[in-house]
């Protein structure tokens, strides 16, 4: 009976890493909106000022991602990057920082190929996002991991048809 519910298993569990890995484009990234609520964000590793992280807005055009972040108690802060330049997304440790009450943890680091991002009017190569649920945390890693996957390869078809 137990090898029984240990091969139910480990074909449901292998089921759900197949199933992920074959979502399209538009399915991971209906999840991260959906899911979007549930981040914060930071320019880099070292800003954390709560006031200062609310995040808004969340949309996608023509494979943009596109949100709004309070910068100061008055001001509004546009940040766009572009999807399709996606190179590398990772689990950013942070270690505690008791000068600005910042508690260790992780975030997000999503890495653009180059400038291809937007924070109000700076050029950005990269963007990091704070999750405090670890599940939806690795569950958006996973997401911005398999749409980086799909950017790539979309890339190299381009540069072979061009």
């Amino acid at each position: 009976m137990k090898k029984i519910l240990l091969f139910i298993t480990l074909f449901i569990g292998l089921g759900n890493v197949n199933a992920q890995s074959n979502a399209t484009w538009e399915e991971t990234t209906g999840f991260i909106l959906k899911y979007s609520r549930y981040i914060n964000y930071g320019m880099s590793s070292e800003i954390y000022r709560p006031q200062y992280k609310t995040v808004s807005n969340f949309k996608i055009n023509k494979n943009v991602l596109v949100f709004n972040r309070i910068w100061s108690k008055d001001k509004l802060v546009e940040v766009k990057f572009d999807l399709n330049k996606l190179n590398n997304v990772s689990l950013n440790n942070i270690e505690d920082n008791t000068e600005n009450g910042r508690k260790g943890g992780s975030n997000i680091k999503v890495e653009l190929t180059g400038l291809y991002g937007q924070y109000g009017s700076n050029k950005i190569d990269l963007i990091y996002f704070e999750i405090e649920d670890v599940e939806i945390k690795k569950r958006m890693l996973s997401a911005f991991q398999h749409l980086t996957k799909l950017a790539k390869k979309k890339r190299e078809l381009e540069n072979k048809a061009s």
